[in-house]
């Protein structure tokens, strides 16, 4: 919509498009230039990165094409595209006291100031009020701060340390030295970062400055909380600084696992075979379970993801592997009940154990 002010890497810019026989596409244009390919279905909409832009003001509009080769082209719709560099800390806080404190931006004489934020959350720079003058954040002057911490640091999503109002040449700052605590205990306070990189919370200046409230400060810094995910089979690593690594590949069947700093591997699964009644599960099975004396049996199994596997039986018949032959392992003959057991250790270190017994068929005698 015209006004609207956008930010980030995805931002949806759409349009409506009719013809009396068909639109072949839509291309959108950013300040005139194509902004990325032309749709060519509709919905027509594509998604567009901010930042490719500079902050300030921009135009959009939509190109229409039909199968004829003829255009037209929408209105022009304005928005403003407002980025925060990474490491910077915009916006206001305020104080009942000493009133607005600009955390970044010129002064009348086009000083350039600012608060921002190193890879490793230390915090440095000016921020400037038009009734006490400069707030360091700079280490350097800080070094003789009342108690704790002097550095002034973004601790995960915290605010630690202390900024100082430093002797200004203002008149109307009377000259006054003055410590910020960004948090404490007694009370307990304290400035918090957000998700969407906006700040909650107060610090705290004795008498002279009273309560400073961060609500209207943002940044575009990002703490994020080390963790481990999937990109399709590639466990990847973020740390507290949102850097992402890859740490390992795995291959099938270990899979990756979000949360999971290695490979998981599979469980052990059973494979069917066959299909109506000579259909196989997979699982220990004996074909058939009820046989004459004297007779023999076939033994299947289909086992994967495991190490290896052995069926052993009453009767003294050992076999080994995954899975059976395709037409099973025959027994010995059998002469009386036997039984069974499958045994297998998956990749993910479980145990597979199952029996079936064979039973002998009885025979009958005339007396």
């Amino acid at each position: 919509a015209s006004g609207a002010e956008l930010t980030g890497t995805s931002n949806t810019l759409s349009a409506t498009a009719s013809d009396n026989v068909a639109v072949s596409g839509v291309q959108f244009k950013v300040d005139g230039t194509n902004a990325g390919a032309e749709d060519t279905s509709s919905p027509y909409a594509i998604s567009w990165d901010s930042t490719s832009a500079s902050n300030g003001s921009h135009t959009i509009a939509a190109v229409a094409r039909d199968a004829a080769g003829n255009y037209t082209t929408s209105s022009s719709v304005s928005v403003t595209v407002n980025n925060i560099p990474p490491d910077v800390i915009s916006g206001w806080a305020w104080s009942d006291t000493i009133g607005w404190i600009s955390l970044q931006g010129s002064t009348s004489v086009s000083t350039s100031y600012g608060l921002s934020i190193a890879s490793n959350g230390d915090i440095s720079g000016y921020a400037w009020s038009d009734n006490v003058g400069w707030v360091s954040a700079n280490q350097s002057d800080l070094t003789s701060c009342p108690s704790g911490t002097c550095k002034a640091k973004l601790a995960g999503n915290n605010m630690q340390g202390w900024l100082k109002v430093l002797n200004a040449s203002d008149a109307q700052s009377g000259g006054w030295d003055g410590w910020i605590s960004l948090n404490g205990a007694t009370p307990n306070y304290g400035v918090t970062k957000n998700q969407d990189g906006t700040f909650t919370g107060y610090a705290w200046g004795d008498t002279n400055v009273g309560w400073v409230d961060f609500s209207l400060a943002r940044t575009g810094y990002l703490v994020c909380t080390p963790a481990y995910s999937c990109s399709g089979q590639t466990i990847q690593h973020t740390d507290s600084s949102c850097n992402v690594s890859s740490v390992t590949t795995c291959v099938s069947p270990n899979f990756c696992s979000a949360g999971s700093s290695t490979c998981i591997s599979a469980p052990p699964t059973f494979n069917q075979s066959g299909s109506g009644t000579s259909a196989l599960t997979g699982h220990l099975q004996a074909v058939p379970l009820l046989v004459p004396q004297n007779n023999t049996t076939k033994v299947f199994w289909n086992v994967s993801s495991v190490t290896g596997c052995s069926v052993t039986g009453s009767n003294g018949d050992h076999w080994t592997g995954a899975a059976s032959p395709s037409g099973g392992q025959v027994s010995t003959a059998l002469t009386q009940q036997t039984t069974f057991t499958l045994s297998c250790t998956g990749l993910d270190s479980s145990t597979v154990h199952e029996t079936v017994v064979v039973n002998i068929l009885p025979v009958f005698q005339e007396r």
